[in-house]
């Protein structure tokens, strides 16, 4: 594989250094115009599936004055945006699929923003020029300068980022039983939740038992009193408010039907501040809806009830909780 990039290097900035045979000369044939420059960019490097080959090449095309650091900055802005078909293509392999296409269109959306902010504007698009010309001038007088920026973005920045923000995320993991009182049967399942700790958005990761990797990764979003997981909504209201949602199953009616000032789960696990919701369908004729309790402080469904004119057919219950 590196024998391969060594070759593919080698030919392309013998290729690209060829001058035309017109009037700029000079200029090598990719970099004729911005928009061709952008293109062959992006091509090239979705092509090789490497930004920092493609890059790479064109910065001794610069230093060599062959091509201007304003026409080259297209070719490395496309290069940017190919780089995000890497991404796509490793999404469409993952089995988890829906989850990988939304990260790989973030990473292609924040490239692609950042394109839009600073290069169409011509006075936003000196900004980072007139930063790489003076960090050239300074690392060309000092070459220690180059190496101190490199220290500073790559390792001292991004890894102080990461120790700053080690306790912004709130991990919580619990256990849950789930029984059918008319089968007598029962599972269990866990839920590791990641939420940002001071406005509790994140994501729950489902286990199945003894799984090492989530069966199932659900967006949880919290805002004021409405949290969201995945599409049910769940609203910190008065007793009695009532809203309609819709599922796969159908259409259905949320109603908060008390608010407990606690709730005991078991011997060990207490939570203060349970809402507890009911949802009837509109499609089911047989009395069945269902009891959530959901706890206000943590982003988490303490038990779930099925019930069937009021006896209850089938529970989810939390057994454990652990918090970082």
């Amino acid at each position: 594989m590196t024998l391969y990039l060594e070759v593919v290097e080698i030919v392309l900035s013998y290729f690209w250094s060829l001058p035309c045979e017109f009037d700029s000369f000079a200029v090598p044939v990719f970099f004729k115009n911005a928009w061709k420059s952008f293109f062959w960019g992006a091509v090239t490097t979705a092509a090789i599936r490497s930004s920092t080959i493609t890059i790479s090449v064109v910065v001794p095309i610069v230093a060599q004055k062959i091509v201007s650091l304003k026409k080259a900055a297209p070719f490395i802005l496309g290069a940017n945006i190919g780089t995000t078909i890497t991404a796509f293509i490793a999404a469409l392999l993952n089995v988890n699929a829906s989850t990988a296409i939304s990260i790989a269109i973030a990473h292609f959306l924040f490239n692609l923003i950042g394109l839009l902010i600073f290069y169409p504007i011509p006075l936003l698009r000196r900004i980072p020029f007139e930063f790489a010309n003076r960090l050239g001038r300074l690392t060309l007088k000092y070459r220690l300068a180059g190496f101190v920026y490199i220290l500073l973005t790559f390792f001292f920045i991004p890894f102080s980022l990461i120790f700053l923000n080690k306790d912004s995320v709130e991990v919580i993991e619990v256990s849950y039983q789930k029984k059918n009182l008319i089968t007598n049967t029962q599972s269990e399942y866990r839920i590791v939740s990641k939420s940002q700790a001071w406005n509790k958005n994140g994501e729950w990761l489902v286990y199945n038992t003894a799984s090492l990797e989530p069966s199932l990764i659900l967006p949880v979003y919290k805002k004021n009193d409405i949290l969201f997981i995945n599409k049910e909504m769940y609203l910190f209201n008065k007793v009695g408010f009532c809203w309609d949602e819709e599922s796969t199953l159908g259409k259905y009616r949320t109603c908060i039907d008390e608010v407990l000032p606690s709730l005991k789960v078991n011997a060990d696990l207490s939570f203060d501040s349970v809402y507890v919701y009911t949802q009837n369908f509109y499609n089911q004729t047989d009395s069945t809806f269902t009891r959530v309790y959901m706890s206000k402080e943590y982003p988490i469904i303490l038990k779930k009830e099925r019930l069937q004119k009021d006896r209850i057919i089938e529970t989810e219950e939390i057994t454990s909780f652990s918090k970082n």
